[in-house]
């Protein structure tokens, strides 16, 4: 409970690294910060089944309003 609640610290590279996985379908692949630099090995993480299903829930979310915009 205390990681849904924001209790873990990741940094942004593992955020980044987090969302690449559901974006390639549960496949993790090591970041490549630079074209041509080697891929590394892949490793399948989720399902693809439970990868679409993150993604299908985290996109039914709409964005957070932002505070700087006035209230009508």
């Amino acid at each position: 409970m205390t990681l849904a609640m924001g209790g873990a610290e990741v940094s942004m590279e593992q955020l980044l690294g987090l969302f690449a996985v559901l974006a390639n379908g549960g496949d993790y692949r090591p970041l490549r910060w630079l074209r041509g630099q080697n891929e590394g090995k892949s490793a399948r993480l989720l399902s693809p089944e439970a990868a679409f299903l993150v993604r299908e829930m985290l996109e039914a979310n709409p964005p957070p309003e932002r505070s700087h915009r006035r209230q009508q």
